[in-house]
């Protein structure tokens, strides 16, 4: 009766130990899907740092604006965006009015330099919208040699668009009685 109880126990002992290493492989295997799924609280779909790829869109299109390069500059900008520069009492709407109002203000401003600073980047949507906010100091030269500087706020709204990064909203603001 003994060696029955003694094989009835490692029978149990085997089958318990083979039940731990299903639990574990079926844990595992849970734990992998939820990872893979983004059921565990991350994205199914791993993006590269969003902020990075900005700063290099970024980086493009402030080398264009400096040659004054508006092709080049409005690469990265949707087609129905919102521009509200701090230089005109109106909204831009859409691509082409965005173009022609910054053209014209480089008409009237041949040199138009832009130094930012304390920029905020806030992503969202899985790293697919980015809210920018920065300060900048505008240094304008017009065509007759004045000087202008001013001091703004800007706002931007960045939206990831078939795997490219295109500006949908920038707002720009006076700032008075900025350092």
């Amino acid at each position: 009766m003994m060696t029955c109880q003694c094989e009835s126990n490692r029978q149990s002992s085997e089958t318990s130990v083979n039940m731990s290493r299903r639990h574990y492989a079926i844990v595992w295997r849970l734990l992998l899907l939820l990872s893979f799924s983004g059921l565990a609280g991350q994205p199914s779909v791993v993006h590269a740092d969003p902020i990075k790829e900005l700063r290099a869109v970024q980086a493009q299109r402030g080398k264009a604006f400096r040659e004054q390069n508006l092709d080049a500059f409005m690469e990265h900008v949707a087609d129905n965006v919102v521009f509200a520069p701090e230089w005109s009492n109106s909204r831009f709407l859409g691509k082409e009015a965005m173009r022609a109002g910054l053209a014209d203000a480089l008409r009237r401003f041949p040199t138009f330099q832009v130094r930012t600073r304390d920029a905020s980047y806030r992503v969202f949507d899985e790293g697919r919208l980015i809210l920018l906010n920065d300060f900048a100091e505008q240094s304008r030269v017009d065509a007759e040699g004045r000087t202008i500087k001013l001091h703004v706020r800007r706002s931007q709204v960045w939206k990831k668009i078939d795997e490219r990064w295109l500006l949908v909203d920038h707002h720009v603001a006076r700032v008075d009685g900025a350092p």
